[in-house]
């Protein structure tokens, strides 16, 4: 038997002696009931539905506790409530506070009812309500009562006030309905006739703790309610709180939404707010293109950005400012197209009207999060991973997979999966906009994205490109624009390794290409392999310096030996100051010196770059060195088997 096995076998027999141990203090406290008497095969058969539904877990456990079996109560509380530790330990203090199963113990329950509440089970906030109230295992506390019962009403924000009492009388039936309820209850009511300028002041209490129990779940409900009554701050709260992991079931991209519908509307604070996370990549990758989009729409709306404009303007191309400048103009068509329609709705018949009412449902649910049950990767996962996920979110909302067909959604993440390199969405992007799906159509930008697509397939045989691009596009349609983006790229390898290697950094920099450094790697490689010593030099740095994942260390080194070989003075410097210090290559001092020797035209600087090596190596060492570099053919860089060597 292996190491692992023995482990495996012995926590098994230590989790099954602690059930033992558990149910057998649960029969001394009187709870043997009619549990114990049942065939084990036929429990185990019934546990195994529970953990698979686990629906019927509450059901069950009831069951059991009417029955007076606290082997299989205990059993659901300790394992099949493991997968929500709120309601787990709620059940729990529960035992403690009624003596079932147990002894009664109100501290020990007041102790479980806190650890639910932390976790956001909002029956925990009435059961601390009830026991501060009453003084049940602790003073009374009138304050501390209305404290937890505030919390346990403001749970309900889509709850008239009748189904509100309805709720409160049924969770607290074998308790009965405290005065400081009766209060919250009347709170509640109160707040149903605020505005939602105030509705957003419960979220803020919510979110901070604030005379309410904290719970991000509730401040985003609220500041949802608050959002959906127009209140302008709201979408930015609402958005803060989407973002926040620590939210359950955090859907960031039900906060992104919900930015950019009222942004599209025109609120300034949800332009702003995305311009800043776009800027600073706060929750959403970084684009400046995107940051500044969103600041020109700000603007437009009256806000004070010339200075933001100018600095996030300073580090884009003209490119760059002219698709910003094409992507605000979209927007606010498409703001005003949907303004019109809606208005003709308005002063239209009866049938009309309702079907736009119908339609200012859908557009007002955009700001719910997209029911799919595949989960977005980690912000830690790679980006080839995370740049699939949108792609293929994406896909599935432009085509009303799993969610309303809405391609305006669907464009956003294509950009989010194209901004991490994934080479489909640059397709489906041309498509969006030489199509105008969701956008007016835009045959600039279509080239733009089709032309990236176009230079991301260089790897694979020219004559399967263009099949393999209309298979890929089946489901939307086939562009010419597509077409042409493939003639123009395989027109581009026909050219020199100089156009290579410009093509290279106008993708590395995004400079009428999407920037993509992977993409900028194939071209940059390929003039390389031409003899290029500034591509060579470029795709080195690339690769020693981390930039490309993908490729491995020697090749980097292969490119920049063959350049310095080549007589190329810039790579028999950073051949050198790589050696010298150990920068991605071993450290190798005589080789640096050699390389330094070995560059023409030397100034001050390689001087004293030669006096600092030079000082490190032995008097043998230098002489040695020297010789090297009167016979190249003695030098160990020049003989035929170095590269062999490559680390």
């Amino acid at each position: 038997m292996t190491d692992r096995s023995r482990r495996k076998n012995d926590a098994g027999r230590r989790a099954r002696a602690l059930l033992a141990v558990l149910f057998a203090a649960a029969a001394a406290a009187g709870c043997g009931g009619p549990g114990a008497e049942r065939d084990p095969a036929a429990v185990a058969e019934d546990r195994s539905a529970w953990r698979a539904d686990v629906r019927i877990s509450s059901a069950r456990l009831q069951e059991a506790m009417d029955a007076g079996d606290c082997d299989t109560a205990m059993y659901i509380v300790e394992k099949v409530f493991s997968f929500r530790p709120g309601r787990g330990r709620l059940e729990r203090g529960k035992f403690y506070e009624f003596g079932e199963c147990v002894p009664q113990d109100w501290a020990r329950a007041r102790s479980l009812y806190e650890q639910s509440a932390a976790a956001g089970d909002f029956l925990a906030y009435a059961y601390l309500g009830h026991m501060y109230a009453r003084g049940l295992g602790v003073a009374r506390d009138p304050v501390q009562a209305g404290y937890w019962y505030r919390g346990f009403v403001g749970s309900f924000t889509r709850s008239s006030p009748e189904e509100r009492r309805e709720t409160a009388r049924k969770a607290m039936a074998s308790r009965g309905v405290d005065a400081e309820l009766d209060q919250a209850l009347t709170w509640g009511r109160a707040l149903d006739g605020r505005s939602p300028d105030e509705w957003l002041d419960v979220a803020g209490r919510f979110e901070r703790g604030d005379g309410v129990p904290k719970n991000l779940n509730l401040a985003r409900d609220w500041a949802d309610k608050a959002m959906r009554g127009g209140s302008a701050r709201a979408p930015v709260v609402f958005a803060r709180l989407a973002f926040n992991e620590a939210t359950e079931n955090s859907i960031w991209y039900s906060g992104l939404r919900a930015l950019e519908v009222a942004g599209a509307e025109g609120n300034r604070y949800a332009q702003l707010d995305l311009a800043r996370r776009f800027e600073q990549g706060d929750g959403l990758v970084q684009s400046d293109r995107n940051a500044y989009q969103w600041l020109l729409l700000a603007r437009a709306s009256g806000a004070e950005v010339s200075d933001k404009l100018r600095e996030v303007s300073a580090r884009m191309s003209a490119t760059q400012i002219e698709i910003a400048e094409m992507g605000a103009r979209s927007i606010q068509e498409n703001a005003r197209h949907q303004a019109a329609e809606s208005q003709a709705d308005q002063s239209s018949g009866p049938s009309e009207a309702g079907a736009g009412h119908d339609a200012g449902e859908k557009n007002s649910a955009m700001a719910q999060p997209i029911d799919c049950e595949s989960p977005m990767p980690p912000s830690d996962a790679s980006p080839a991973k995370r740049g699939d996920a949108f792609n293929m979110r994406g896909v599935l909302i432009a085509y009303g997979e799993c969610d309303p067909q809405d391609w305006r959604l669907a464009r956003h993440y294509f950009e989010q999966a194209a901004a991490l390199g994934n080479r489909s969405a640059y397709a489906f992007l041309g498509h969006v906009y030489a199509q105008g799906r969701g956008v007016p159509a835009d045959p600039v930008r279509a080239r733009y994205w089709y032309r990236g697509a176009a230079a991301a397939s260089t790897h694979i045989p020219a004559e399967e490109r263009l099949p393999l691009a209309i298979f890929s596009m089946w489901v939307p349609g086939f562009d010419e624009e597509y077409r042409d983006a493939l003639a123009w790229a395989r027109s581009v390898e026909e050219q020199t390794p100089k156009d290579w290697f410009a093509l290279a950094r106008r993708i590395e920099l995004g400079d009428g290409l999407p920037a993509n450094i992977h993409v900028a790697a194939t071209w940059m490689d390929k003039a390389a392999k031409a003899g290029h010593n500034e591509a060579r030099l470029a795709f080195a740095t690339w690769v020693l310096g981390g930039r490309l994942d993908s490729r491995r260390p020697w090749e980097g080194w292969l490119q920049l030996q063959l350049a310095a070989r080549d007589g190329y003075m810039p790579a028999q410097l950073e051949l050198a100051d790589r050696l010298a210090a150990g920068n991605g290559l071993p450290r190798n001092d005589p080789h640096a010196l050699f390389w330094l020797l070995l560059a023409k035209d030397r100034g001050a600087e390689v001087a004293e770059k030669l006096r600092g090596v030079g000082a490190r190596l032995t008097a043998a060492e230098r002489k040695l060195v020297a010789e090297w570099a009167r016979d190249l053919e003695a030098a160990p860089p020049f003989q035929a088997n170095y590269f062999l060597r490559i680390p």
